[in-house]
């Protein structure tokens, strides 16, 4: 398994201990897209992005990324187990 599909099957496991839903996308035509979107009750979603902690983001991702932020949507980027620790924080 890639170092980004270890962050991503921790997050996977700890979003279903806590009945936590996410949307995988797989977006076709539009680059730069996130990994998921993870839906929080209240009907608020967040934008995820995993990287390896090597992992950097493109220049697509950059811009999508501060658009959903201009637009008022969180998003982030987990790279580690202390940005999913972070983002378990965001969400308690």
């Amino acid at each position: 398994m890639t170092p980004e599909g270890k962050i991503k099957a921790k997050f996977a496991k700890w979003a279903r201990s806590i009945g936590l839903r996410y949307i995988n996308l797989i977006v076709t035509g539009s680059k730069g897209d996130p990994d998921k979107i993870i839906l929080f009750p209240g009907g608020r979603p967040v934008f995820v992005e995993f990287k390896s902690e090597r992992g950097r983001l493109s220049e697509h991702q950059k811009e999508k990324i501060e658009a959903y932020k201009n637009l008022g949507y969180p998003s982030v980027v987990i790279s580690s187990d202390a940005d999913l620790e972070k983002f378990k924080e965001l969400i308690s």
